[in-house]
């Protein structure tokens, strides 16, 4: 769903700077940890990468689309000069499958990767990543009721979870899906967040809003 286009009233995104357009409204809701996950079974064939080495010789598991000039900021900042891209895919379950199935190295998450037991952290004494997270909605949309109670639900959840988000190193695993059912204003709107923090801005918000 493509925010800017008026498909949703309401997104989160992961973003390296603020968003500028100016039909946009932002808030920051804090930082989410990233680090680098591969199975047991493919380090013990290929061997762990040496942090500040590159991965030049390794499998990556990666995204469609990536801006070339943003691409030496994935993977931790790590050197991709001789590294061989083995999985595509914008669909973040299918890029844990891939990696669960010994297929390469990805960059996640580190609420997402950790809740996986079929895949560890590469470098599990390394800090992760932070990127900051957004809440966005549209100008004329900011003082709207509904708009307004469903942003500070978000921000209060976001709050309350926020030291999980940047875990390091993993110790406490706290589901962020929101499903339906138990009355809350989030769970009215049957919201469920997930993560697509490599694509354009205005595509793929966490969650939306319609």
């Amino acid at each position: 769903m493509d925010i800017a286009r008026r498909e949703a009233d309401l997104a989160v995104r992961v973003m390296f700077n603020r968003p500028t357009d100016s039909s946009l409204v932002c808030r920051k809701l804090g930082d989410i940890g990233f680090t680098l996950y591969a199975s047991r079974a493919y380090l013990a064939e290929h061997g762990t990468p040496k942090r500040g080495h590159g991965l030049g010789g390794y499998d990556l598991i990666t995204f469609m689309g990536a801006p070339v000039s943003l691409r030496s900021r994935f993977f931790m900042g790590e050197s991709l000069e001789g590294a061989r891209v083995l999985v595509r895919s914008n669909d973040q379950v299918a890029q844990l499958r891939a990696t669960a199935n010994s297929l390469g190295i990805i960059e996640l998450a580190c609420f997402f990767g950790d809740s996986d037991s079929e895949v560890t952290r590469v470098w599990p004494d390394e800090a992760p990543t932070l990127r900051p997270l957004w809440l966005v909605t549209h100008q004329d949309l900011r003082r709207s009721t509904r708009i307004r109670v469903v942003s500070c639900a978000i921000a209060e959840a976001f709050q309350r979870v926020g030291k999980s988000l940047t875990l390091w190193p993993a110790a406490v695993h706290e589901s962020l899906t929101m499903h339906r059912g138990g009355g809350g204003v989030l769970n009215r709107y049957c919201l469920q967040l997930t993560i697509h923090p490599h694509v354009p801005f205005n595509r793929h918000p966490l969650f939306a809003i319609a």
